[in-house]
């Protein structure tokens, strides 16, 4: 067997840049769910 990979500082970021950009699913559910309590905020102001 070869050597083996020990990801760096760098890979380990360039991996979660790449994560986020396959599921952008999650992204969306997060800004709705901040939409509704934003929502939710206002309301129990007036």
């Amino acid at each position: 067997m070869g050597a083996k990979y020990l990801p760096t500082a760098k890979d380990r970021k360039a991996d979660q840049r790449f994560q986020r950009q396959q599921n952008p699913l999650h992204k969306l559910n997060r800004s709705a769910a901040n939409q509704a309590a934003a929502a939710a905020k206002k309301a129990k102001k007036k």
